[in-house]
């Protein structure tokens, strides 16, 4: 549904990494990714 969109493409790939640094206990730098994700929904939305 999403293959052809490259937001929801970078979306999965931030997802992924925020992930990947959050089951490494890296929680700080998680936090991180996960703001800028939500923010970049955010600032769509408008």
């Amino acid at each position: 549904m999403f293959e052809n969109s490259e937001w929801a493409l970078k979306f999965a790939e931030y997802l992924d990494i925020g992930m990947m640094y959050s089951r490494d206990k890296e929680y700080h730098i998680s936090v991180e990714i996960f703001k800028a994700i939500f923010d970049s929904i955010g600032n769509g939305e408008e």
